[in-house]
């Protein structure tokens, strides 16, 4: 049988989750992204191969150059998609997410928040996410991935 989870927007008011990056949990989560996230029956993603400029990535990272991903949003695999091949890359980032992923659950919050990830207000104009995305690329710890056409 065939499991969708789908985002289940609300009407709470919108309250700003910032990031609060941890590289233990940031590793722990990728790989257990990698092992039983994508190929779970949620995804159902068995491999992901990266082609392309791979060196030129790492090189740029290897340098401590800002990186800024933009990938288009079309499915809810997508996150976990620019995770694994953040983690095949060896750059680890940030993410923009909707506010309503981190109001799921306290735990859900902290650990988005420990990957890395802050919330957005996609109703709106929100300072503060642009501000802490700002503060993302500016410190150079991390990439920042942010997904446009949010879905």
């Amino acid at each position: 049988m065939l499991r969708l989870v789908m985002l289940d927007f609300c009407d709470s008011p919108y309250q700003f989750f910032p990031a609060r990056p941890s590289v233990l949990v940031m590793g722990l989560c990728r790989f257990c992204n990698a092992r039983w996230g994508l190929p779970g029956p949620n995804h159902r993603v068995s491999r992901v191969l990266l082609s392309g400029e791979i060196d030129a990535v790492r090189e740029i990272d290897r340098r401590g150059e800002r990186i800024l991903f933009i990938p288009n949003h079309s499915t809810h695999s997508d996150p976990q998609l620019m995770t694994e091949v953040q983690r095949q890359l060896g750059v680890p980032s940030c993410f923009m997410a909707a506010y309503d992923v981190f109001l799921r659950s306290r735990l859900n919050a902290w650990v988005m928040q420990r990957v890395g990830a802050f919330s957005v207000d996609r109703e709106g104009s929100d300072r503060k996410s642009m501000a802490e995305a700002l503060t993302v690329l500016k410190a150079g710890r991390f990439a920042l991935t942010i997904f446009p056409e949010g879905n």
